[in-house]
């Protein structure tokens, strides 16, 4: 019997098994491991089936394959791919982390940030951009994945846009513009930066782009160039003429600036007296000079309006009486910035 064969405890277990096939006449197929007479331990595929002879006998037959060896490799490669599985696992996690970690940058910057992918045949879509552009925009980040910028900001915006996406993937470099964009009812201004990204083989296949909002500097700039506009309107406009004079703590002098006017009072375009401020000095009349010479010093001395009128020799040889006003203020270098207007 098995008793003669294993050790006393695996006997057991294979008789247990023989009563059963003989019990439920279902086939037993099992993996078990068994103990040779010198007592090295061996994995075996077992098979058992009942037969009936023509005597009505029956009897169990067993098949035994030794899957030691099989087994062992089984182990072997279960190892390797629990060591493998957890080696991923490690990157994996390693990847996660840089992930979060980069997601936590680029979502902490202030400025827009967007990505996207450059494709075959000039195609470009968007593969992704931070909080910062959903904020400004008032977008989900899904309403613009993996969409071409005509699909998602019109036809006559999206192809300017990607005007500028060719431009920077044929230069190869990177590149800033100042844009405008109306998206949904807004009017934005940006300054973006374009940055081509190559993959191994060095082909462009990336732009990532960064834009900073200058709408308030805009409206500012704006503002600024009407309030010029109307300023030059208006010295254009005045009888006489309006000017800058500045002198310096070493001594030198110039006219920065003079209105359009100084031709009806000089004879001298704007031009002329930048180029030469001495010019305007010269015109005065030798008698006036020392007199307006001290009450100019004495207005920069005290820092106290001056105000003075004096006689004028002009290039053709007419002879003209001027009104001069002025407010002088010193800066924090010590130069002194004379505002004033001149009239006949």
């Amino acid at each position: 019997s098995d008793y003669d064969f294993f050790p006393a405890e695996e006997a057991q277990v294979f008789g247990e098994q023989d009563r059963w096939v003989f019990q439920t006449g279902i086939t037993h197929e099992n993996e078990e491991h068994f103990t040779d007479e010198l007592g090295l331990t061996h994995m075996i595929s077992t098979r058992k089936a009942l037969l009936e002879d023509e005597t009505g006998d029956r009897f169990v037959v067993g098949t035994i394959r030794d899957i030691t060896t099989h087994t062992r490799q089984l182990e072997q490669t279960n190892i390797s791919l629990q060591a493998e599985i957890a080696d991923r696992q490690q990157v994996e996690a390693e990847l996660l982390k840089r992930e979060e970690f980069l997601s936590s940058i680029y979502d902490g910057v202030e400025h827009v940030v967007f990505v996207i992918n450059v494709l075959d045949r000039g195609v470009f879509r968007y593969a992704g951009c931070n909080q910062a552009t959903q904020r400004l925009l008032g977008i989900d980040v899904k309403d613009m994945l993996d969409r071409t910028p005509e699909q998602w900001l019109g036809k006559e915006v999206g192809k300017q846009i990607q005007q500028r996406y060719r431009r920077c993937v044929k230069v190869g470099k990177p590149m800033t513009y100042e844009e405008r964009l109306v998206f949904n009812g807004r009017t934005i201004w940006a300054l973006t930066t374009l940055n081509p990204i190559r993959n191994a083989a060095g082909k462009i296949y990336r732009l990532v782009g960064t834009s900073i909002n200058i709408t308030d500097r805009q409206r500012v700039e704006e503002a600024l160039r009407q309030s010029e506009k109307r300023f030059q309107k208006l010295a254009t406009n005045l009888p006489g003429m309006l000017y800058q004079f500045t002198l310096r703590p070493d001594g030198s002098m110039s006219m920065p600036y003079v209105s359009s006017g100084c031709y009806e009072l000089y004879e001298m375009t704007p031009e002329q007296i930048y180029a030469n401020s001495d010019r305007m000095f010269e015109a005065i009349h030798p008698e006036d000079r020392p007199l307006l010479e001290k009450a100019i010093a004495d207005s920069i001395a005290t820092l106290q309006p001056f105000q003075r009128g004096g006689r004028r020799l002009i290039p053709s040889g007419k002879l003209k009486w001027i009104q001069e006003a002025s407010r002088p203020e010193r800066q924090a270098d010590g130069t002194i910035v004379r505002d004033g207007m001149m009239m006949e």
